[in-house]
């Protein structure tokens, strides 16, 4: 695309390391464009924006074990606790760039149901969307989502106490 056909053909003089002459010239004239620089940072966006939606999608791992989800999110990156609810069951929390996930545990030490609250309402149409995509929608608060594992129900759930999230619960559907 040529400068001269954005809303910016000024701007030629301030990156000139980003910029070449074009191949083609318009009333006798050459334009200036993008070079490959420009088409590697849309590349690197995909890319980035493709490994959130992999780990949001991903968020949750019914069926594995506390030493595996230790294990994945073992970098500083991600603030992990552990320890006991009310009803003595043993929990993981993670927080996330957009989201806090707690993965619940069963006797044998393997996640049986998974809660994901959303940061904030875009956070939470995020996943709503993302869900709507990937998954069987039973309604607008629940989903099924089928793989080589098994089935899963999604759930969202706003809760009555005024101030707390909304959040999804994610369990086996046994």
């Amino acid at each position: 695309m040529c400068l001269k056909d954005t809303p910016f053909p000024h701007i030629t003089h301030l990156h000139p390391p980003l910029l070449q002459p074009c191949k083609h010239s318009f009333n006798g004239r050459h334009c200036t464009t993008f070079d490959g620089k420009i088409r590697g940072m849309k590349i690197a966006f995909i890319l980035a924006l493709s490994m959130l939606c992999l780990e949001v999608s991903g968020q949750a791992r019914l069926g594995s074990s506390v030493t595996d989800i230790k294990k994945e999110f073992s970098e500083k990156s991600y603030e992990l606790t552990s320890g006991y609810d009310s009803d003595k069951n043993y929990y993981i929390r993670v927080f996330t760039d957009i989201a806090t996930v707690f993965y619940f545990f069963d006797e044998d030490s393997y996640c049986d149901q998974v809660s994901i609250i959303p940061d904030d309402n875009g956070k939470l149409n995020y996943f709503v969307e993302d869900y709507n995509k990937s998954y069987v929608i039973i309604n607008n608060q629940e989903w099924k989502m089928y793989n080589e594992s098994g089935i899963a129900s999604i759930r969202l759930v706003f809760p009555d106490e005024k101030g707390e999230k909304p959040y999804f619960v994610w369990t086996p559907n046994d």
